[in-house]
């Protein structure tokens, strides 16, 4: 199998397992009983309003919206990436290093500001990247004359 579409299979299951996990994540948020410290933040965010164009909504609901959103769209880039693997006629260097890029970004924004488990997704989709794009090292054949 081809090492391109072999590294766009790793980023591509690693963004979807990751997805998955926070999608997964949000949902038990939503039925867990929270402690009162979280009770009172949720409160407070209930009280702060949004000012964009569009609906009203409070921060809460941004939240939560953006955390769904968030998770979906994560394992729709994953799919991407495996779509593409799957229909590789030629070369996937310009995916990979697009999944650099965007590894690179979002695993930067996890080390400041989030939890392992992003840190961790993200760093297995940046080394299936760079996995893909390291040229591959084809045995020497030595010839006996």
């Amino acid at each position: 199998m081809n090492r391109q579409v072999v590294a766009a299979r790793i980023v591509g299951w690693s963004l979807i397992v990751l997805g998955a996990g926070h999608l997964a994540t949000t949902a038990l948020d939503s039925v867990r009983t929270p402690d009162a410290v979280t009770v009172e933040a949720m409160a407070a965010l209930r009280q702060a309003s949004v000012a964009m164009p569009g609906p009203a909504h409070n921060l809460e609901q941004l939240w939560w919206g953006y955390s769904t959103l968030m998770g979906l769209m994560v394992i729709a880039f994953g799919a991407a990436f495996i779509w593409a693997a799957g229909c590789a006629a030629g070369s996937l260097k310009s995916l990979l290093w697009f999944g650099v890029a965007v590894a690179l970004v979002g695993l930067a924004i996890s080390l400041l500001l989030m939890p392992l488990p992003p840190i961790i997704g993200l760093s297995v989709a940046l080394v299936g990247a760079i996995f893909g794009l390291a040229p591959s090292r084809q045995p020497v054949r030595v010839e006996a004359s």
